[in-house]
């Protein structure tokens, strides 16, 4: 898994932010470096970032937990039970089998497509629905 966020506060301040604090203090929490992450966007736009990456089961299973009860506000809060069922193979090592190869294949087109399943149809794209659901849920403010 990874986390990443921009290296400073991106609106006009007088006095520059810096997320190096709070991503370093994530990195020391789940034993693993921080990472400066260069990248040139579209039009030439520079994206300078930290980034925290997570290889270990316990690591992802932390981050899980946390997501789990504090829910993200973006569109990313349904990639948690995704990678909730990829951490479970990864634990289980059932990805190692052909049934688990191809369920491990499925969810990451899940992933890659925002597609939830829908009992009416087998992968309906419901993403607005979902979103604005989950905003009403867990930010009813």
């Amino acid at each position: 898994m990874r986390i990443s966020q921009r290296q400073n506060y991106h609106r006009e301040n007088p006095i520059a932010i810096s997320y190096f604090n709070i991503m370093s203090q994530i990195a020391t929490f789940l034993s693993v470096p921080l990472r400066k992450r260069y990248r040139l966007r579209k039009k030439n736009l520079q994206e300078n970032s930290y980034e925290v990456r997570s290889g270990s089961d316990i690591s992802n299973y932390i981050i899980l937990s946390y997501l789990l009860k504090f829910p993200l506000f973006s569109y990313k809060f349904r990639a948690v039970p995704v990678q909730i069922e990829l951490l479970q193979l990864s634990v289980n090592k059932n990805y190692k089998l052909p049934t688990g190869l191809n369920h491990l294949n499925k969810l990451k087109i899940k992933m890659r497509l925002n597609i939830t399943n829908d009992t009416s149809s087998p992968l309906v794209f419901t993403y607005k629905k979902d979103h604005f659901d989950h905003i009403i849920k867990y930010f009813p403010f």
